[in-house]
């Protein structure tokens, strides 16, 4: 083969390996207009219901970049200590996972705070407390692990200003979410016998000889099991020892 033969050889094979890469990145191109385009029509729609429900409308912050790996500014950083007293550089991973995996919309933007807060606390510790509670008789949760909720709401709302629109509906999400774990668990519904697996999983109640380990100061018999009927007496009496009615 000659060399001119063997130069257009190489440049018809260079001419289409470009044709091909021509019509990846024209075809990446749709793709971003079309999402685009997606999130605009997501937004129009969210307004709509806004509007028609009377909450006021906070434009969400484009999500072209990672959330999970965004950073604030100094200023942010600063104002989140300075107002809500949170760290925003706090490692947002809780038993090896990443608590902002999970989904995340502005259309039922507190679904994502219950779904935080069975991940941080066991129900024994939901049964018998609450969330930043109005009274002052009412147990609080541990609030360092509450904070991981706001920040993780910080890192997805982007600015301190929607957290602070949005955090007093979310917050009454939150202790509605006690109080159903608390009802459920007094009616002997699915998340009392959850519960049950639960201290038997931590070491704190055991099925084999009725005995109970003392592994947790938090739970006393202070209270009492009144309220199970029809239970039997072995289990109760580990139950009413925990003080979990």
């Amino acid at each position: 083969m000659s060399q001119f033969a063997s130069n257009q050889l190489i440049q018809n094979e260079n001419s289409s390996v470009a044709d091909k890469l021509d019509m990846l990145i024209s075809f990446c191109n749709e793709l971003r207009t079309g999402q685009a385009e997606i999130k605009r029509k997501l937004s129009e729609i969210d307004q709509t219901l806004r509007t028609i429900t009377g909450k006021t409308y906070i434009e969400p912050t484009d999500d072209s970049q990672s959330t999970e790996s965004s950073l604030f500014s100094k200023e942010i950083v600063e104002q989140a200590k300075s107002r809500l007293s949170l760290d925003l550089q706090i490692d947002l991973v809780f038993n090896g996972k990443n608590l902002l995996r999970h989904p995340f919309n502005y259309t039922n933007i507190n679904t994502f705070g219950t779904t935080l807060l069975s991940e941080l606390f066991k129900l024994r510790e939901l049964n018998s407390g609450t969330v930043e509670p109005t009274k002052s008789t009412t147990p609080s949760l541990d609030q360092k692990r509450v904070d991981l909720i706001k920040v993780c709401y910080l890192k997805k709302l982007k600015t301190i200003d929607a957290f602070e629109h949005y955090w007093p509906s979310i917050v009454k999400s939150l202790r509605q979410k006690c109080i159903d774990v608390k009802s459920n668990i007094k009616k002997r519904g699915h998340l009392w016998y959850k519960l049950q697996e639960e201290l038997i999983n931590d070491g704190l109640l055991s099925t084999d000889n009725g005995t109970l380990s003392n592994q947790d100061e938090n739970y006393s018999d202070n209270q009492d099991f009144n309220e199970f009927e029809n239970i039997l007496e072995d289990e109760t009496e580990q139950m009413e020892e925990l003080g979990l009615a």
